[in-house]
């Protein structure tokens, strides 16, 4: 089984203010699905709040990377994860 951290920041409006995207038991296929740990990837969830989602979906949109779009979907997943349980720890 393949685990990652998916680590995110957000601020007290809600915003995201960052994600990073490793840790020790990362071991995605170099240069295509270790891509999502790239800053081009990770920056397009800054500033962005809501639902994430892939391609035109969610509240805020992300480009998956090409050609690994499991990898970026896992990604969008654990964001919409994490930032959710942030949101109610907000309330």
């Amino acid at each position: 089984m393949v685990t990652a951290e998916v680590i995110i920041g957000v601020d007290l409006n809600g915003i995201v203010t960052g994600i990073n995207v490793g840790g020790a038991g990362f071991s995605e296929t170099s240069g295509l699905g270790s891509k999502v740990k790239n800053e081009e990837f990770r920056a397009q969830f800054r500033g962005g709040h809501g639902v994430f989602g892939l391609n035109g979906a969610g509240e805020t949109s992300v480009d998956a990377v090409t050609g690994a779009t499991t990898s970026s979907a896992a990604v969008v997943s654990a964001v919409n994860t994490a930032y959710a349980y942030i949101l109610e720890l907000m309330a």
